[in-house]
């Protein structure tokens, strides 16, 4: 009887502490859901909140290190000052990539130098935001990032003067931040001697917005306003409008962010566009939709280098990558640089040179570019293809060293894109003296101008009627010789694009 009664307390004692549990979930699982919309806001709010107590903190923490380091670099060059193993071994930190961008380590050395000076020391002088928020999270190895890598590494080592050149960088929920980290790493040290705090901003600043990333523009659209109501000169960088005027296509999500963007960015002081053909659709766009405010943004537009040796390239070559070349130059081969995705004209090519294999013609086709979207049947037809790794080649992982080498080794840049900002791969191959054949698209005879093939038609029939015709004249020594195409240098389209912006100008406002 005695265990009965205590096995029956027990019973009750737990299905008084499960039946609390249950209570105590049910109200906290309510607790969870009301409080749950405000998640994002409160993090945020977390977030400046610590700022604001540490900021000082990690300026004068900042200050300390760089001060220390600048002191360290001054002193580098006296004998018998300081340890010279010592100096030697940040010197080797300071210069370990310094292959990428063809610098003496000295002369990079002094870039880093005034880059450390101008984040913590020099407080006078107007600052240069550049928004690298997408660039800071990855490198896509897109022709938009390759943009973005090439102006902002000719900017750092060329500031215009009295300027600092300081990149930055923001997310959907947190403010923006001096991209210290990435800085340092890009030229040339792995050392994170500085803190990325929030960025300080004052009247007479320019904020550009370089990076293409819709979302994080979108979100932190108050505060650009906030700038400008400060005196801060905001503008941006306009690649291409093809989500709002090719919107079939691009996933549907990707043309409603785009329109978002834009009716952000027509509210700033200065919108820059990769070509005129660019800036005269974005100025029709905007007349049409009824979106141009009082005060809206002046449009102009500046062309893009064509040197992909001195845009911060990636490195690596695959091991078969000299005998792949080779095999190339034992045919005639046609050249695709471009993403997988449906406007840049990959099925129209595979389809017309189906029909010229059928002919009998013993040419190669090249694709190189990382999937896209909406292409997943044509990855699967690629990979399916009796021609797949014969006269059928995909390389969906080639770096910049890689790509320069099929430039070289190529017969022919085949560019049938529907639709383009600029066209990177055109002054690309002009660059290695390659031939082009391209679609007759205005941007694209812009571009080129006399010094390319043309096509017009979107049949298979048509392109591969107008390649047999190229290859005839290939045969008979009669091809465009594209090397003299007009084009820019890197350090002369981000030269271009700082004088469109003139910070001479702002500093006298």
């Amino acid at each position: 009887m005695h265990n009965l009664l205590t096995r029956l307390n027990l019973l009750r004692s737990s299905f008084k502490e499960m039946q609390f549990y249950v209570t105590f979930r049910v109200h906290w699982r309510k607790i969870e859901i009301t409080t749950a919309k405000y998640r994002h806001w409160l993090r945020r709010l977390g977030r400046n909140l610590f700022w604001i107590l540490t900021h000082r903190f990690y300026i004068k923490k900042n200050q300390k290190k760089s001060l220390s380091l600048l002191r360290l670099m001054n002193n580098s060059s006296q004998e018998a000052v300081i340890d010279k193993t010592k100096v030697q071994r940040v010197l080797d930190d300071l210069t370990k990539n310094t292959a990428s961008i063809n610098m003496g380590s000295p002369v990079l050395l002094a870039h880093l130098q005034r880059y450390v000076s101008d984040a913590t020391v020099l407080h006078d002088a107007p600052q240069l935001f550049i928004d690298i928020s997408e660039l800071v999270k990855k490198d896509y190895a897109t022709g938009i990032q390759r943009v973005v890598r090439s102006i902002l590494i000719h900017w750092l080592l060329t500031p215009p003067s009295g300027w600092r050149v300081q990149p930055v960088y923001a997310t959907k929920y947190d403010g923006y931040l001096y991209a210290h980290h990435f800085t340092i790493k890009l030229l040339g040290s792995d050392k994170f001697f500085l803190k990325d705090t929030p960025i300080a901003y004052r009247a007479g600043d320019i904020f550009l917005g370089l990076d293409l990333c819709y979302e994080i523009v979108i979100a932190q659209q108050n505060f650009y306003q906030k700038l400008r109501a400060c005196d801060v000169k905001t503008c941006f960088l306009v690649h291409d409008l093809l989500p709002v005027l090719m919107p079939h296509y691009f996933p549907n999500v990707a043309s409603k962010l785009y329109r978002d963007w834009l009716e952000v960015i027509v509210s700033s002081n200065g919108l820059f566009c990769v070509s005129q053909s660019t800036a005269q659709a974005l100025e029709e766009w905007i007349t049409n939709n009824k979106l141009k405010p009082r005060g809206s943004a002046p449009i102009s537009w500046f062309h893009l280098g064509s040197d992909l040796q001195n845009s911060v390239p990636s490195l690596g070559l695959p091991a078969d990558a000299e005998l792949f070349l080779k095999q190339l130059q034992q045919h005639v081969s046609f050249l695709l640089v471009a993403t997988l995705e449906p406007r840049k004209g990959h099925k129209q090519t595979l389809d017309a040179f189906e029909l010229l294999w059928q002919q009998g013609h013993s040419i190669n086709l090249i694709l190189v570019g990382k999937t896209g979207w909406m292409m997943n049947s044509f990855v699967a037809r690629i990979k399916s293809h009796p021609q797949y790794g014969i006269h059928l080649f995909w390389i969906d992982n080639a770096s910049d060293q890689y790509v320069q080498q099929l430039y070289e080794a190529a017969t022919c840049l085949l560019f049938p894109s529907e639709g383009e900002g600029f066209g990177l791969p055109i002054i690309e191959a002009a660059n290695y003296g390659l031939p082009i054949l391209a679609r007759n698209l205005p941007v694209f005879r812009e571009i080129a101008g006399e010094y390319a093939h043309y096509f017009s038609g979107y049949k298979a029939a048509e392109l591969a009627e107008a390649i047999s015709n190229w290859i005839r004249l290939y045969q008979q020594g009669l091809v465009t010789d594209s090397s003299a195409m007009p084009r820019l240098t890197w350090a002369e389209s981000s030269a271009q694009l700082l004088a469109r912006i003139n910070p001479g100008d702002y500093i006298n406002q």
